[in-house]
């Protein structure tokens, strides 16, 4: 028996019309597509300036999630789902607030804003990775062994990049400088130590990856499910800014 390719075959149809033969070509893939797309709520430009990021005046947000599209399908069906932000505030009688101290994580933290999306093709292994880490990652904040902490730059970028960074997935420089938090002496830190945040991360991905997708979701915050369909519409869907398998 013929071997079949691994990736894809290509079928031959002939059409017959008035003595006229057509010849199309059908590509068959036989493998899953999987397409990372990685969310910005960057919606306050007043908030970054001179690459500089005030928290006092946002925070930002950063999300993603991973679609497959089986063999002979034309669904992206979600498989990983990951946004991580605050559950809560810390326990009592510790000075805690959204700038300073551990809080209780969410993973599956809802996006309220317009959300401006890159889409990278990924290969199966890199999707798996991102999958398990992400899962891993979520019980350790579910069991209280990792916290928010926008201190010590435990926030939903860091983490981002951190999982895609050990998957396998290259992702652009998301380091910049961070002042805002209402304390001089911690200004004086995040403003030398160079943090991940979402407004330098989505820069430096618009000057890799040229314009993102508008998303402006669904009515009120949302979130998105393994098995459930792609929000994107198909327009969006079919647009990739970059293929990074390996």
């Amino acid at each position: 028996m013929e071997k079949l390719p691994e990736r894809s075959s290509t079928a031959t149809t002939r059409l017959s019309k008035k003595n006229e033969v057509n010849v199309v070509k059908v590509t068959i893939s036989r493998e899953c597509k999987y397409i990372l797309t990685i969310g910005f709520e960057t919606n306050h430009p007043e908030a970054f300036y001179n690459e500089t990021l005030n928290l006092s005046v946002d925070f930002g947000h950063v999300f993603f999630y991973i679609t497959k599209r089986e063999p002979l399908s034309s669904f992206d069906i979600v498989d990983t789902f990951f946004s991580f932000g605050p559950l809560g505030y810390g326990e009592s009688g510790k000075i805690t607030n959204e700038y300073n101290g551990e809080r209780p994580g969410d993973t599956t933290y809802l996006i309220k804003e317009v959300s401006q999306m890159f889409r990278l093709r990924i290969s199966k292994k890199q999707a798996e990775k991102i999958k398990a880490k992400s899962a891993q990652f979520t019980h350790e904040v579910d069991t209280k062994k990792v916290f928010y902490n926008a201190s010590t730059n435990d926030t939903c970028a860091e983490t981002a990049r951190d999982i895609l960074s050990s998957s396998g997935v290259p992702t652009p420089d998301g380091h910049g400088a961070v002042v805002g938090t209402g304390n001089l002496l911690a200004d004086m830190i995040t403003y030398n130590l160079s943090m991940v945040n979402p407004y330098m991360w989505f820069k430096n991905f618009c000057v890799l990856y040229g314009s993102p997708i508008f998303y402006y979701g669904v009515s009120g915050p949302w979130l998105l499910v393994p098995d459930q369909f792609d929000p994107l519409p198909e327009t969006d869907i079919q647009k990739i800014h970059g293929d990074v398998r390996k």
